[in-house]
């Protein structure tokens, strides 16, 4: 439970920030604005009632990031929240994923074919100096 209290406390903390809000309303601008040219790649610009629904909804968010980007404190604490528990499990399922793909294979066909351990291209002396000898 304190990992849970830890990243409430550092997405609050980045929550707060006016520049992350401010880059919030922007991704937001940004992602309307796909929207929109879509529509118009789509339909053409026809100035139909979802393309007017998104200028009227660009516009208003536009304002709200220039001059109030406060607004989106609740919006971006979610976001930052489910993005930083997703970054936490994904980071252990991804090194599961490597571990089974890449090391568990080898090392099980190294004990299939009972190979001590992988040669790695150094020789091997079996002799010993005897570093009195040299002097």
């Amino acid at each position: 439970m304190s990992w849970i209290k830890g990243v409430v406390r550092i997405v609050q903390d980045n929550s707060s920030v006016k520049r992350k809000q401010q880059q919030f309303g922007g991704l937001l601008l940004v992602l309307l604005l796909l929207i929109f040219c879509v529509s118009v790649y789509k339909d053409g610009l026809l100035f139909n009632p979802k393309q007017i629904y998104i200028g009227i909804s660009f516009s208003l968010l536009l304002i709200i990031t220039l001059l109030l980007p406060i607004l989106f404190y609740p919006f971006l604490f979610v976001w930052l929240f489910i993005g930083n528990i997703l970054g936490e499990m994904s980071s252990f399922v991804i090194l599961g994923i490597v571990y089974y793909l890449l090391f568990f294979p080898i090392t099980f066909v190294l004990k299939i074919t009972n190979k001590k351990k992988i040669t790695t291209g150094w020789i091997d002396k079996e002799e010993s100096i005897d570093y009195e000898k040299l002097y």
